[in-house]
């Protein structure tokens, strides 16, 4: 590209780009590509605003899946006002929601992001005062997060564009017109990319202080590995429904025919990851489960209140060694505020918390029993009866308000469903007043009828299902002792390794020629990892012991192994934003988004008009609702881009 182009693609993006204004001006007021890169301490300032881009996860309005689907649901009276509410419903074309192709309504400008990662990659050799094993580090580093803001784009919208190089200034019209790729040369080009990345970048952050969130090689294998689970998947690996996905050239742009060599290049490289990323396997990565091993408990502390902790620290705990990739550029105050309890009990009260966040009546029914069941799999657990009223007795004094009346439905559950979910008349931990150490001191009890702490008091900041996300709330959060709320900040996790366990778990077992062959030993040996971790026995002693007659055999077939693995993901991963693209990937929204929504009936100020299961909402999602829509003045703009089937 000539240097009058350079500059004058340099200006647009600093004029264009709040991120690009870091860039200094040389003396005629011309900001220069040779400025910018003319000394480390300039360029490495380029870098960071390749990384800007990258999505803000821990905000429910910037980040899809802590929103859409029907894992969790905001009362109707918030709803109603909502982007979560607009998509959904229904997204539309004329201003999508979550627009990360054009850079509104919640999403960033991602196509800007691609340009200023070219920019660097094609000038980083002007830097002159770094060595070669730096250079090569962040031209690996930007490699990646190009590789990425790609992935993004095409995990929302399927076939995109490629942006390998820019465009010159003076390009055509006809040049700037560009076409939308088919998926399998997209994502083949994602991997292209990360895999020329991936041994040239450090293999874990050493310096969590002042590298926290760059990229490293564990990233980079773990993604891969991700991305090409998700692109084997039933969405994009068989989907019939884009038999017609064609462009005005008449190119198939998802291939509606399955392949099942995409699952054993997916097994593949989670394999890789895994034995990269696991310390236990030697992996340079050094990561492992985070355990009850792990937590530096009180002495005094009981092991189920332990065990519940250990497993809220997975996710809490500062840069733990499960922790993959985690994203701390964020305030996590917003989503906090959120999912917060409210709890006003004499020394302790969280002041501003509007629970909007509630868990559905079906997310809490899928944890399983304490015996590690699905509960209407379990032949010790009243499954029937699981919506009748009875009294908390002794044995639960660990987990909710002995003497208190709740539903069966919370008795009996396994450590996670505790840890995870807050509940009418269950407890809480959280630090109570700086200083105190007690045990005991630390379990607020949650009271959410009509007219409670928790409960309904108006129109607005309640939990509209009558349950609370109790899982991005660390336990160390704290009041003060003058009464001001302490939040404890912590990095959101975008992978963690005990998502690639049950990922390289899902892989193993779609490697099998069909449904009804004898499950793979090794994919069994990962889903026990996490299990074993939960508390929970292993898949084999569980269901031979406790599983009804007709449910025993489940875990010896491809099929039946496929309902654990998806189960044990949407358990494992619950309100970490991965439920609504796992149930994408696997083409089941239809399903799940075409049933109610239900709660509890929160205008109850009783436990017999409270606990009444209540349709909150009736929503409709058809196919067209799988890829998001591209706004319609963007095509208008272009002819040669198509809009997603059935917008």
């Amino acid at each position: 590209m000539k240097k009058r182009n350079y500059i004058i693609a340099l200006m647009l993006a600093a004029t264009s780009l709040n991120s690009c204004d870091y860039l200094d001006v040389v003396p005629d007021n011309v900001a220069t590509i040779e400025y910018a890169f003319r000394n480390r301490i300039e360029a490495e300032k380029y870098l960071y605003t390749c990384y800007s881009f990258l999505p803000n996860w821990v905000n429910v309005d910037n980040n899809p899946g802590l929103n859409l689907g029907e894992e969790v649901w905001n009362a109707y009276e918030i709803l109603r006002e909502s982007r979560y509410y607009a998509t959904n419903v229904g997204n539309n074309i004329s201003s999508p929601n979550y627009n990360y192709w054009d850079g509104a309504n919640g999403g960033k400008k991602l196509f800007d992001a691609l340009r200023c990662c070219n920019i660097f990659l094609e000038n980083l050799d002007l830097v002159k005062d770094i060595d070669t094993g730096l250079r090569s580090q962040w031209a690996a580093e930007v490699k990646f997060l190009k590789a990425y803001y790609h992935w993004y784009l095409a995990e929302l919208y399927g076939p995109i564009p490629l942006i390998k190089e820019n465009l010159p200034i003076d390009a055509s019209e006809k040049e700037m017109q560009i076409y939308r790729e088919p998926f399998e040369d997209v994502v083949d080009y994602i991997v292209q990319l990360i895999d020329e990345a991936k041994d040239e970048l450090p293999p874990r952050t050493e310096n969590p202080i002042s590298d926290a969130g760059r990229i490293n090689g564990a990233i980079a294998y773990a993604m891969k590995a991700k991305i090409l689970v998700t692109a084997a998947s039933p969405l994009f690996n068989g989907n019939a429904d884009y038999t017609n996905f064609k462009d005005n050239r008449g190119v198939q742009l998802i291939n509606p025919e399955y392949d099942p060599q995409k699952w054993e290049r997916a097994r593949q490289a989670c394999k890789e990851a895994v034995e990269f990323c696991d310390i236990t396997l030697n992996g340079p990565g050094e990561r492992s489960l985070y355990t009850i091993n792990d937590y530096a408990a009180p002495s005094a502390m009981s092991f189920e209140t332990r065990q519940m902790n250990a497993l809220n620290k997975v996710m809490t705990a500062k840069w733990n060694n499960e922790l993959i990739w985690g994203d701390s550029r964020n305030d996590n105050n917003s989503l906090v505020r959120n999912i917060l309890i409210t709890i006003n009990q004499g020394y302790f009260r969280t002041a501003g918390a509007n629970s909007q966040h509630g868990p559905t009546l079906r997310t809490v029914e899928n944890y399983y029993t304490k015996n590690g069941l699905p509960i209407d799999e379990d032949e010790t657990w009243d499954y029937n009866n699981r919506y009748d009223i009875t009294t908390i007795p002794q044995s639960h004094y660990r987990y909710a308000v002995v003497g208190e009346r709740t539903a069966k439905l919370h008795l009996d559950r396994e450590p996670r469903f505790y840890a995870n979910v807050g509940f009418n008349r269950g407890l809480f931990y959280l630090s109570g007043i700086d200083g105190l150490t007690s045990d005991e001191m630390k379990q607020h009890k949650i009271f959410s009828y009509a007219g409670e702490d928790a409960g309904k008091n108006g129109i607005i900041n309640y939990s509209g299902t009558g349950y609370f996300d109790k899982k991005f709330i660390s336990i160390d959060c704290s009041v003060t002792t003058s009464g001001s709320w302490k939040n404890d900040r912590f990095p959101f996790p975008i992978i963690r390794l005990g998502d690639l366990y049950l990922l390289y778990a899902e892989a193993i077992n779609e490697c099998l020629p069909n449904d009804n062959a004898t499950s793979d030993d090794l994919s069994i040996e990962y889903v026990d990892k996490i299990r074993k971790r939960a508390g929970l026995k292993g898949i084999k002693e569980t269901w031979d012991t406790y599983a009804r007659p007709q449910y025993k055999s489940k875990y010896k077939t491809k099929g039946g192994m496929r309902e654990i693995i998806r189960r044990e993901r949407l358990i494992e991963l619950a309100f970490e934003g991965k439920s609504y693209y796992d149930k994408r990937r696997w083409k089941l929204l239809t399903t799940f988004m075409n049933e109610p929504v239900k709660g509890w009936n929160t205008e109850g100020v009783t436990a017999e008009e409270y606990y009444i299961v209540t349709t909150m909402f009736k929503p409709k999602f058809g196919s067209k609702d799988y890829l998001f829509p591209i706004q319609e003045s963007t095509l208008l703009a272009n002819p040669n881009l198509v809009q997603n089937p059935g917008w």
